[in-house]
């Protein structure tokens, strides 16, 4: 199968549904995860919208001893913000979480190289 650089992305991290597929068709949480990421949340949206933008991503990835430019974090943002508003909702966050950072800190999933 031949496609774009564009079409492997949207396959990969596009907003079509492919979240829910590589969570196992549930991204539904407890009560008790639901207060633990809301609390995460809170921590990383410093203005209190209910939206983390790409200069508190990148305050948050500082906090942390990660260094990311605001490109890098702009790259970051494309992969989370599904519904494209350039912002990371509650919602989206929680998916990113179930999705992304739970396997790759469980040891359950290697992310591939990409060539660059």
């Amino acid at each position: 199968q031949i496609r774009t650089e564009e079409m492997h992305r949207q396959a990969e991290y596009g907003s079509c549904g492919h979240w829910e597929y590589k969570a196992g068709g549930s991204v539904a949480m407890s009560k008790a995860a639901e207060g633990a990421g809301a609390e995460i949340f809170a921590g990383l949206d410093v203005d209190g919208d209910g939206r983390i933008n790409k200069l508190e991503l990148q305050r948050a990835l500082q906090q942390v001893g990660v260094e990311a430019s605001l490109e890098e974090v702009s790259d970051m943002m494309e992969v989370f913000d599904s519904d494209g508003d350039g912002t990371v909702d509650f919602g989206e966050f929680w998916k990113a979480l179930v999705t992304t950072w739970f396997p790759l800190v469980s040891g359950t999933h290697r992310p591939r190289k990409r060539a660059r």
